[in-house]
């Protein structure tokens, strides 16, 4: 007797895992952080480019995280 795998939208079904990227863990995909804070609490938008490659942005990012200063995200292409 053997055992069919599961595909992967019934895995996906199982389980209801969701990602704070406003008040979670560091996500590049996020648009918003507030630690805890309210959006009108901001005073931050951190320009950054689409793929976080930047080493100046990246440095401004962690630095934002470590202090945990809620911020806006506005991201935008290195592109010239």
């Amino acid at each position: 007797m053997s055992i069919a795998p599961l595909s992967w939208q019934e895995l996906e079904a199982l389980t209801d895992f969701k990602i704070d990227t406003v008040n979670g863990a560091t996500n590049a995909q996020s648009c918003l952080r507030l630690f805890g804070f309210s959006e009108s609490d901001i005073r931050v938008t951190l320009y950054r480019d689409n793929h976080a490659w930047c080493p100046y942005c990246q440095k401004i990012w962690l630095w934002l995280e470590e202090k945990q200063i809620p911020y806006r995200i506005q991201k935008i292409t290195m592109f010239c």
